[in-house]
């Protein structure tokens, strides 16, 4: 266990000192503000002490707001006491200047003059005329010739300047580190399950042994366990853990107290009452009365721990000067109050404490041992719930809620009777998949269920519900998982109801406390107020309510469905299929026609038909070919006169003359005249190119005038008006023939289109499509309601869910449970006045208010109906008792058998997870330990499963076959991105439901960036420059719209985890860690994302040809699927390998590089919609469904809407988006012929995109054929309901058929700027290609990069605030002086000169035995390059180990040369993050008149130490 324990060193005293120590050589401060600040304890801060009354009022009368954050820029409130010890920020590029220019030939000379004086000395210098400026050298600068005399102060403006310069960016290289290494540790917290402490104070003692070699102890005395938070400037905020509280480094002061001890049975009882004692003095203390920033909070209890621990113990401070620090023994104890900060993995003792005290509960010989069910099988193999069909008593636990016990409630009668299970209550949507889970547990009462939910499936959704429904019946609810993603957002997923009572302490201690005293106040607030009779009918009217909206519910589902069946039949029979196909036809090919005879009855169409067909008819009596009339008028008097030509009867010709006389005023001499006008006007006739001579020619002339009058008057009267009004075309109508194409006659198409649409009309009328589509439009009205009925049961559960949860505490809380919390509120309202007073006068009793609010919480803590913690807090915060009815373990496949302990709390289990996604790994252990731990274990059929590197996912799975549920549905990613889990890992079984707006959609979604790079090592350094830049330029895009929500950003490295640290720390050095906070930057290996995701993530595949690493066995398939399913909106592959390059077959680079390659993997969604119209008529060119869908999305088209495929997510649905905004609606066309089975899976999938905040609608496909007018405005009533606005559209008057335009066409105006800014792009990538798969591009435009390239902008600009800009670091509390980092330059041991040369000679003796359990700088396996910023320095938690000469621990802590080796080597600073084109120009600092020592000794000559 904890003898294997590893520590990291983050920081140390001596790191401030040396930092310190720069500042000391500088004239002027380096900069305007502290990079780092400590602060004061919050007991001892300078403000004055609120008297006893004043004290009373404001506990009386407290601020409600208190407990709230006071801005709102995420940044805790300190006026509750809560502690901040050290605020760390990061130099940004502005800080450090660049190096000053010797373009001065003044310079330049003198430079070169300073060379040749000391050539010897700078012999291993370069080229580089300021290579010989170091902070070392420049103190022995030689003075200025007397020919440059006239630049001196040129000269000596130049030195200052470099000497700043240097100064800070020796600063930077020894700050850098901490920042960077503490930075990581908050990235890889959840991964490596680590834990960070501040060790306070510092013991060393060498112990001589009988066999001539010397035991070494040396480490912290004092641990605090420690919390970091990044804010939102980039500055990691330090602050203790309150409730852990404080601990004595057990090996440390055991192998201390073991140097002091006798070997008398008295003096060890002596020794173990001390050190029990002293252990339990320290736990008593609260760490907010330390502070690291000020030794005197805790040099009293180090000078205690000195004397008690050792008989020759001393304490001495390490700041004090050399001469006036003691030379001791190395056999007596020296201890200072020097600290350091380091990582350890948390110990195992945590987990098998809580083992122990449950086994000691299976030990005691009690007839009852209150031990979950669901744990015989994990025993005794999943037969053992087959055998009990019918339990007894005696081995089966009461599945009755733990409130029973704890909650006491009036005794009543037992029923025989079996209780009717009450309703289950969710206050969120459900599918069916929840639905099982709660009937599994809460009607079913299983002992345990296990939960498969695939990536993005859900399983947050479903721990939520299964929480409100817990709580609506008194029942109480832990939450638990091995690291803090998972459970990061579960408590803002909850009502707000249900909010109030659930305590998450799994990311933060200070967030979780406050939590807890706020659930505290506001339970026993609700418990004393209110009424249990009043929640009761409360709660049954809302049942009734929601009862009554379910059954309406169910009828409105009976009607749609029975529409469908009768719709389903009628459109099978021929008569609908003939329907179908003449009025597609008809919308087709004339929709002018089908548009305006809509509302035409059979008659009308008769009458129309028949006017036509009489034309028609007549015309085909015409000889047009023969017969010439150009110019020939067809009045009547022209047409009596050819019929009288043409020996027509008299009557005609009388009534012409008649006619012809009433026309004509004067009659006399004007009918001859008359008579001589109709000769002329015929005489422009001809019959063959003669005039005509006989009846028979005349006869042709008469059918043609005749014709074309009846033509004209049809035109004149109907056809003119229907071409003005409703955009008739007129070519369609008529056509010219004849010689010289004179005659217009009307074509015989026009007819049998009006045949179609009378034979359309007359089956319409048979079919009493009437009816239907009234039919229709009612179905239409209920499913709105439908949707409104979901939305108000919706409302209407969570009302239930708070009456239930009233209810219920009313009814179960005793008064013995109220006394627990009000006195747990009471006790955390003192501790919040009591910090102010001194510690001098308050110690005993700070120390007796830390006991009583330790007992107050472990009582309060039995009553919190729901907990959320991580697996290693759980004995932290929980008694080893069963305290709850359900334990919800979330990524159970990321943890092992070690969770069993917080299970064995609760009465039921819910495991959730996935055993294709990461799981514990065997990897780093022995196989002999394996084989010690399986000869341990009990023979079991679940004993291999109980083995490490065994999920604890796997073992449920095994244990609780026949109680597992899978989920499906995806809600994460855009479904291209999905496609490679759901091909390769889920066989096509993921339904995806997840489709991004029009503000989420990043186009496009995949992109395949191929790179020229090479793995050197364990790291690609062209792939990861690649992704920085990538990163830079979208952040730098961001940072143009401030309004727009930041995008949050991942990066995983597929192979290792040396990548990912190389990225982390170029990309801090490119973008800074405040643009790093803005966009969530996480990186890392796959299983540091699991739980989590991003909106945009890059993979980087590391590997490089001739460096491919096999990636082949079920571990790599889990990452893959884990690293392949975390982006939300857009996924960025960065290679540098083809799939040529792979040897392996089998290996899943290559699924995944063909992934990206092949298009044919990613369904798309393509946003070209006359594409999409053309391979749907291909597909199917003569069904019901492809043309009216087809016939809809014209429809849109036509009035200006943005329309997309929904693709998998609605199956043959329209997405219709609003410009601009997030709103959008789906529409589908039904009734089209679909099968009973593809409704009813429609159906579901409305459903299911309805929950998660879909507004939908369904059109009836023959009342879209039938009138797609009416029906179409429906649609746009629908579509303005639901936020998508009709956008404004004007109409073409060239456009004959109607259709509409937009009146501002965007894309035209940014279209040259965007084929300029991708041909810079192309031109600034020549060594790499980007591979485009899949795009949501509206306009078809395949961009090469995930976002659109800017102009360069200054890194400083890019950071966003500068450091002088940040926050106020005395916000966090009040900032303490540095005084105790000043006085000494030691190390961390503390140790003086003589000291450290009197332990050299020691050390020459034959050998010593070294015991430690600080971190020292033993180092282990680095997990990162040797140009990493840092060297992991790891040590066991004791070792007990040989080391000869100088070899011993303390050489390595002590000495000069030690601490050079540890500046150099442990410190040293990554090339890459000091690439100078990262910093912009900036002012110099200006210099104070103190350097005029330098000045007077470049004036005389010689040195300024020398003086």
């Amino acid at each position: 266990g904890d003898e294997q324990q590893s520590f990291e060193v983050i920081f140390s005293t001596w790191s401030f000192r040396q930092l310190l120590a720069m500042e000391a050589d500088s004239a002027a401060p380096l900069f305007a503000a502290p990079p780092f600040s400590f602060y004061a304890a919050a007991s001892v801060r300078s403000r004055p002490s609120p008297s006893a009354r004043k004290r009373g009022w404001s506990a009386a009368f407290r601020n409600p707001l208190a407990s709230r954050s006071d801005d709102n820029n995420g940044f805790a409130s300190n006026n509750e006491g809560k502690a901040c010890w050290l605020r760390l920020t990061r130099l940004t590029p502005s800080d450090i200047p660049e190096r000053p220019s010797i373009s001065n030939p003044a310079i330049r000379r003198y430079l070169h003059q300073w060379r040749e004086v000391n050539s010897e000395e700078f012999t291993d210098c370069g080229p580089n005329p300021c290579d010989i400026i170091t902070l070392e050298t420049i103190g022995r600068a030689p003075k200025i010739s007397p020919a440059d005399l006239a630049h001196a102060q040129t000269i000596k403006e130049f030195l200052r300047s470099f000497k700043t310069y240097l100064l800070k960016r020796a600063y930077q290289k020894q700050l850098e580190p901490l920042y960077n290494q503490l930075f990581e540790w908050v990235q890889t917290e959840n991964v490596h399950n680590e834990e960070l402490v501040w060790g306070l104070g510092h013991a060393r003692m060498c112990i001589p042994n009988e066999d001539g070699k010397t035991t070494v102890i040396n480490g912290p005395l004092i641990e605090i366990l420690l919390e970091v938070e990044l804010s939102r400037d980039g500055a990691l905020i330090i602050r203790p853990r309150e409730h852990t509280g404080c601990s004595l480094n057990a090996r440390v002061v055991a192998g201390l107290a073991s140097s002091n001890s006798d070997d008398t049975s008295s003096s060890a009882s002596s020794q173990h009452q001390r050190l029990t004692k002293l252990h339990r003095t320290v736990a008593e203390l609260e760490p907010l009365q330390f502070a690291p920033g000020q030794p005197s909070t805790y040099i009293p209890l180090l000078k205690r721990i000195a004397v008690e621990l050792s008989s020759g113990g001393t304490y001495q401070p390490s700041s004090s000067p050399k001469h006036t620090q003691h030379a001791l023994p190395h056999y007596q104890m020296l201890v200072t109050e020097a600290w350091v900060v380091y990582a350890r993995s948390k110990p195992t003792t945590v987990w098998a404490r809580d083992a122990l005290a449950f086994a000691d509960q299976l030990l005691q010989k009690e007839e009852q041992v209150d031990i979950p069910r669901a744990a015989l099988a994990l025993t005794h193999g999943p037969g053992v719930f087959d055998d009990a069909a019918e339990p007894d008593d005696e081995t089966v636990v009461s599945s009755a809620s733990i409130l029973d016990m704890f909650w006491k409630k009036k005794e009543e009668p037992v029923v025989e009777e079996t209780p009717k299970p009450e309703p289950i209550v969710f206050p969120l949507p459900t599918s069916d998949s929840q639905d099982r889970i709660a009937e599994l547990l809460l009607c079913n009462e299983l002992p345990a269920v296990v939960c498969e939910g695939p990536p993005g499936t859900g399983k947050t959704h479903v721990i939520a519900n299964m929480i409100s429904s817990y709580l609506c019946q008194g029942k109480r609810v832990l939450i638990t998982s091995k690291g803090s993603s998972a459970l990061s957002v579960l408590r803002s997923r909850l009502p707000a109801c249900i909010q109030d009572l659930v305590v998450d302490v799994s990311a933060s201690e200070l967030t979780g406390m406050r939590q807890l005293q706020q659930t505290v106040e506001r339970l026993a607030n609700r418990v004393s107020c209110a009424s249990a009779e009043l929640e009761t009918e409360k709660s049954e009217i809302l049942l009734r309510n929601i009862k009554a909206l379910d059954d309406e519910r169910d009828e409105i589902d009976r009607k749609l469905g029975d529409h469908t069946n009768h719709k389903r039949k009628m459109i099978r029979t021929g008569d609908s299929q003939r329907l179908a196909e003449l009025a597609f036809d008809l919308i087709e090919t004339v929709p002018w026609l089908a548009r305006t005879t809509i509302s035409w009855g059979i008659d009308d169409v008769s009458r129309m038909r028949n006017k036509l067909s009489a034309i028609l008819d007549a015309q085909k009596l015409c000889e047009f070919e023969r017969v010439s009339t150009a110019g020939c008028l067809t009045t009547d008097a022209v047409i009596s006169y050819v019929a009288s030509k043409a020996g027509q009867r008299l009557s005609m010709i009388k009534q012409a003359s008649r006619d012809l006389i009433a026309a004509v005023p004067l009659v006399g001499s004007l009918v001859a005249s008359g008579s001589h006008v109709l000769q002329e006007e015929v005489s422009v006739a001809s019959v063959d190119g003669n005039t005509p001579d006989d009846r028979n020619d005349w006869k042709l002339v008469l059918d043609i005038l005749q014709h074309q009058k009846n033509l004209e008057k049809l035109n004149r009267e109907v056809l003119e008006p229907l071409m003005q009004q409703q955009k008739w075309p007129m070519d369609y109508i008529f056509e010219n023939v004849g010689n010289l194409q004179q005659h217009r006659i009307l074509r015989a198409s026009f007819l049998e289109k009006f045949d179609q649409l009378l034979e359309v009309k007359q089956l319409a009328e048979k079919l009493d499509m009437s009816q239907e589509m009234k039919a229709a439009a009612e179905c239409i009205d209920l499913d709105a309601r439908r949707s409104l009925i979901a939305v108000r049961m919706q409302n209407l559960a969570a009302d239930l869910v708070d009456a239930k949860v009233i209810m219920n505490l009313s009814q179960s809380f005793s008064a013995e449970a109220q006394s627990a919390l009000i006195r747990f509120s009471q006790i955390s309202a003192k501790a919040k006045f009591s910090r102010s007073s001194q510690p001098s006068k308050m110690t005993t009793r700070q120390r007796r208010h830390r006991q009583e609010y330790l007992e107050a919480f472990d009582r309060c803590v039995r009553y919190i109906p729901c907990w959320i913690l991580t697996n290693s807090q759980i004995s932290d915060y929980l008694p080893a008792e069963m305290l709850f009815d359900l334990v919800v373990i979330d990524e159970a496949s990321q943890s092992d058998v070690t969770a069993l302990p917080g299970l064995l709390r609760g009465r039921q289990w819910l495991i959730v997870g996935d055993g294709k996604q990461v799981s514990p790994t065997e990897s780093f252990i022995s196989e002999e330990s394996i084989d010690s731990l399986r000869a341990a274990l009990p023979k079991s059929p679940m004993e291999d499963s109980l083995l490490p590197g065994q999920s604890f996912f796997d073992l449920s799975a095994q244990a609780y076959p026949k109680f597992r549920v899978v989920l499906s549905e995806h809600f994460r990613c855009a479904p291209e991105i999905i496609m490679y889990s759901n091909k390769e890992c889920y066989n096509g079984q993921l339904i995806p439901l997840r489709l991004p707006t029009a503000m989420e959609r990043i186009s496009p979604s995949l992109v395949n960036v191929r790179v020229e790079g090479r793995k050197v090592g364990k790291v690609n350094e062209t792939e990861c420059d690649e992704i920085v830049k990538l990163i830079r330029n979208f952040v730098t895009a961001a940072a143009v719209n401030p309004l727009a929500t930041p995008r949050s950003i991942g990066v995983i490295s597929l192979v290792g985890s040396d990548q990912a640290s190389l990225i982390r720390g170029r990309l801090l050095d490119s973008i800074g860690p405040q643009k790093m906070k803005e966009h969530d930057v996480l990186i890392g290996d796959p299983p540091a994302f699991q739980g989590a995701e991003r909106d945009i993530v890059f993979l980087s595949m590391v590997c490089s040809p001739g460096q491919v690493v096999s990636q082949t066995k079920q571990m790599h398939a889990q990452r893959f699927n884990v690293a392949l399913s975390r982006a939300r909106d857009q996924m960025v592959l960065v290679r540098s390998i083809d799939v040529s390059h792979i040897p392996n077959g089998e290996d899943l680079k290559l699924a995944a590089i063909e992934f990206f390659e092949d298009a044919s993997a990613v369904e798309k969604e393509d946003g070209d919609s006359e594409k999409r119209i053309a391979e749907r008529q291909e597909a199917n060119t003569h069904g019901f469904q492809a043309r009216a869908e087809n016939l809809l999305e014209q429809l849109l088209q036509a009035r200006g809407y943005a329309v997309r495929s929904m693709g998998v997510v609605w199956k043959d649905a329209l997405c219709i988006e609003h410009f601009g905004s997030n709103e959008r609606a789906a529409l589908k066309v039904e009734n089209s012929g679909e099968s009973e089975q593809e409704w009813q899976r429609s159906v579901t999938q409305q459903r299911s995109i309805e929950r998660v905040g879909w507004k939908c609608m369904r059109l009836d496909g023959f009342s879209l054929l039938m009138d797609h007018i009416e029906t179409f405005e429906k649609v746009v009533s629908f579509l303005a309901q639901a936020g998508v606005k009709e956008p404004e559209v004007t109409f073409s008057s060239s456009d004959q058929d109607g259709e509409a335009e937009d009146d501002v066409d965007e894309d035209e105006d940014t279209s040259d700027q965007k084929k300029k800014e991708e041909a810079d792009l192309n031109n600034d990538r020549a060594d790499e290609s980007v591979v485009v798969i899949s795009s949501d591009d509206e306009n078809g435009n395949k961009r090469a990069r995930p976002t659109p390239p800017v102009p360069d902008q200054a890194p400083s600009d890019l950071w966003g605030l500068s450091r002088n800009d940040d926050i106020d670091a005395s916000r966090f509390g009040e900032v303490v002086k540095l005084d105790f980092l000043r006085g000494g330059n030691e190390a961390f041991d503390g140790h003086s000169g003589d000291e450290e040369s009197d332990q050299e000679d020691s050390d020459q003796e034959d050998g010593h035995r070294s015991v430690s359990s600080a971190p020292v700088s033993r180092s282990k396996q680095s997990r990162s390059l040797e140009s990493e910023s840092k060297r992991r320095q790891v040590v066991k938690g004791v070792v007990t180990g040989e080391s000869h000469g100088d070899q011993s621990i303390d050489d390595e802590e002590t000495g000069d040369v030690a601490k050079k080796e540890k500046e150099t080597k442990n410190r040293r600073l990554d090339s890459y993050s000091r690439d100078g084109r990262w910093y912009p120009d900036r002012v110099r600092d200006r210099q104070d008149d103190t350097d005029s020592e330098m000045d007077d000794h470049l004036d005389q000559g010689g040195s300024p130490d020398d003086e």
